[in-house]
């Protein structure tokens, strides 16, 4: 879906909550990482609990994708977030 709105020149943002994961094994980050990496967006928002917004804002790193994709603690954060980085694009 992302690729086709992408063909169409206009901007991907993904809003997505995590706040009912209760695991991230190593299969999960790693897909996580590939994701970040191949899918064709302009901003990811992510919001859920502190111990997934560490784990998620330190896989964009490892994925160098810390300015495009950010977790935040709860939906309005995430929300204002992205809404700022609309406004820029």
């Amino acid at each position: 879906m992302a690729k086709n709105i992408k063909t169409k020149n206009k901007p991907v943002f993904i809003l997505v909550s995590v706040s009912k994961v209760t695991s991230f094994g190593w299969a999960a980050q790693k897909a996580a990482v590939m994701a970040m990496r191949e899918v064709s967006y302009d901003r990811v928002a992510i919001y859920g609990p502190i111990s997934l917004q560490i784990l998620l804002n330190t896989l964009s790193h490892v994925a160098d994708s810390y300015n495009e994709v950010r977790a935040f603690s709860n939906r309005i954060e995430t929300l204002e977030w992205l809404r700022r980085e609309m406004i820029t694009k």
